[in-house]
């Protein structure tokens, strides 16, 4: 470990099983936070971006809560570890409750592309309602799953 100063690299050496265990960890959060965030955009109702209040009794706001702050700090140590840091400090932050957060992530979904791929994830579950739109449009709807065909459309998802 040339690269760090030498007492890091003592450090690092004499805990080299703990650090390798915490990269290992940190890449399977990465890799749940990719194969979760779909279903969880399916989970969430159609207008959740024109919802201006947090929803759900108190113990499990406060559960939201300490699950999005430990997701933001494991979001800050995967930017200089391994990992999805960035992704999972924004997944956090969605979690958490403060003043300015709906403003916040109504602004961070202005972009008509991203409104886009967020609705393609969402797949069966319906198009997001955003703030300005009249209708969806035609380009984001998902077409209907065709039965017996897995992906659904006229190319049964191949």
């Amino acid at each position: 470990m040339a690269f760090l100063p030498a007492a890091w690299s003592a450090w690092a050496e004499e805990h080299a099983d703990l650090l390798q265990g915490l990269g290992l960890a940190l890449a399977a959060a990465s890799v749940l936070a990719i194969l979760a965030f779909p279903l969880v955009l399916r989970r969430l109702p159609r207008d959740w971006f024109l919802q201006e209040k947090s929803a759900g009794p108190p113990p499990r706001r406060l559960l939201r809560n300490a699950l999005g702050l430990i997701l933001v700090l494991l979001g800050v140590l995967m930017l200089v570890l391994p990992g999805q840091g960035l992704l999972t400090i924004l997944v956090g932050l969605g979690m958490v409750d403060f003043p300015g957060r709906h403003r916040l992530i109504r602004r961070a979904v202005r972009g008509e592309r991203l409104r886009r791929v967020l609705n393609r994830l969402r797949g069966p579950a319906g198009p997001f309602r955003f703030e300005g739109e009249e209708s969806v449009p035609e380009e984001s709807r998902s077409p209907p799953a065709e039965p017996g065909r897995p992906g659904g459309g006229p190319s049964g998802g191949a």
